[in-house]
């Protein structure tokens, strides 16, 4: 008996469904009629319906619990969040734009802004800018109804920095100063360039040559006898004399060359390979030589910046005042009920 009144139900709900559909019906769904159609098994059904004729109430997390609780999927609750809505809705306009929407300490966007709500006698709305302080006012927004809320936002004020005495600002200035002369910004190392040894052979050819021939003509010396002629014309010695052997002293000079070529061909090789080594401990040290560069730059940054406050800080505090003197002549915020109308999403966002 009690399947045949359940089933009885469900014909009546997707009949009603039906005849509302047959009849081009306008009015939107509640929240009890999506209820019915979960029980019923008609999402599909209902979302089709509710796609032509939007929803009465807000889909937020409370609207989705309920229907997550009766048996409707995720993706259904979901896709509600897309349909239009025609209900009660807050609207937010401020001036400047951009001002920042609580409800009930929830962020639900920027303003200009339109969002669903759902119908109280005490809504707590806050809206601020940027970082200041929010305004906040209390309102009612009676069923089916937008109330337009339009108002000023006040300014922000400036932070002031603390006052620094002289003798502070004499030493900030003296170590802005050090940070300054710190010298250009580091470059990378410079690899060094592999030259041809034949220069240095040539140098040192041409250097062993000279020394080895110097000492040839020390080594290759002869002694030969020297004669000479009576006038009677015989001959007779007349003492010895030093000559240098030609082929002695060419041995010595070739010698010399060589061995002085390959002294310069090792010492040009041992040069490279020194100047490589100091390549590459410059290398490695390079990153710290330019973080400690990097840091000297911030820290002057962050001294100039901190005297400039300083010298900034008389008109900031005359700015304040002036930006205090505007908001207090900021007129009240005012507050329209006007009729519903339709919104595109019936979804609520919002963050704590």
């Amino acid at each position: 008996m009690s399947r045949w009144w359940i089933g009885c139900g469900l014909s009546a709900v997707a009949l009603a469904l039906s005849v509302r559909s047959a009849t081009a019906q306008v009015r939107p769904y509640t929240l009890t009629d999506v209820a019915e159609a979960v029980v019923a098994g008609l999402e599909t059904r209902m979302l089709e319906l509710a796609r032509q004729n939007c929803l009465t109430f807000p889909v937020d997390s409370a609207a989705e619990q309920r229907l997550r609780t009766l048996g409707a999927s995720a993706s259904f609750t979901s896709s509600l969040r897309d349909v239009c809505y025609r209900g009660s809705a807050l609207e937010v306009r401020t001036e400047p734009s951009g001002g920042q929407v609580r409800l009930h300490g929830r962020q639900i966007g920027q303003a200009p802004l339109a969002a669903p709500v759902t119908p109280e006698k005490s809504m707590v709305i806050e809206v601020s800018r940027g970082t200041g302080v929010p305004y906040r006012l209390s309102l009612t927004v009676p069923p089916e109804k937008v109330a337009v809320v339009s108002l000023r936002l006040p300014e922000d004020t400036q932070p002031v920095p603390p006052r620094l005495g002289e003798s502070e600002l004499r030493d900030r200035r003296a170590q802005l100063l050090r940070l300054r002369e710190s010298g250009p910004r580091p470059t990378p190392p410079t690899p060094p360039r592999r030259t041809r040894s034949i220069g240095s052979i040539v140098v040192g050819g041409l250097i062993g040559a000279a020394v080895a021939g110097g000492a040839g003509s020390l080594v290759c010396k002869k002694d030969v006898p020297v004669f000479r002629v009576r006038p009677d014309g015989v001959r007779e010695p007349a003492g010895t004399t030093s000559e240098l052997t030609g082929g002695c002293l060419g041995l010595a000079a070739g010698a010399g060359a060589v061995g002085g070529g390959l002294v310069g061909h090792l010492l040009g090789q041992r040069s490279y390979s020194s100047q490589w080594r100091a390549y590459q401990r410059e290398s490695q040290d390079f990153p710290n030589v330019l973080a400690r560069f990097e840091e000297r730059q911030q820290a002057a940054q962050r001294l100039d910046a901190e005297l400039r406050l300083q010298a900034d800080r008389d008109r900031i505090i005359a700015e304040n005042a002036r930006v205090r003197e505007r908001n207090a002549k900021l007129g009240e915020p005012t507050v329209r009920i006007e009729d519903a109308r339709q919104l595109p999403r019936a979804g609520v966002s919002g963050t704590p």
